[in-house]
């Protein structure tokens, strides 16, 4: 939620991690009202930024405790049934060995 993402490829520790949230995520909180605020729930999966001491630390003097952050269990296809559809989906990407350079898709047809 919110109008922000990680740019492709940039690689994050906890201490990016939390920049990012301060310079991002917090002054479009902050501008959110209050009855939208006491509902919200973080929620971030368990990477190791996400899942580190330091960013839980700083989540808390954010006000973000005591059920206010879900982490996510461990990855396992076993608990994320979607998983095994975004296999399947893949299988048929990259059927025959196809490669691509990019992201773009062009029509009804990815073109490398």
């Amino acid at each position: 939620m919110g109008p922000f993402s990680v740019p492709d490829g940039v690689k994050m520790n906890a201490e990016s991690y939390v920049e990012f949230l301060k310079q991002n995520f917090l002054p479009w909180y902050k501008k959110q009202r209050m009855a939208l605020k006491r509902k919200m729930i973080f929620m971030h999966d368990n990477a190791p930024t996400h899942a580190a001491c330091y960013t839980c630390d700083v989540l808390s003097k954010f006000g973000f405790k005591d059920g206010r952050v879900t982490l996510w269990p461990a990855y396992s296809p076993d608990l994320k049934p979607i998983e095994n559809f975004w296999l399947q989906l893949k299988s048929k990407v990259y059927e025959g060995g196809r490669q691509f350079s990019s992201k773009r898709f062009f029509g009804n047809k990815f073109k490398p």
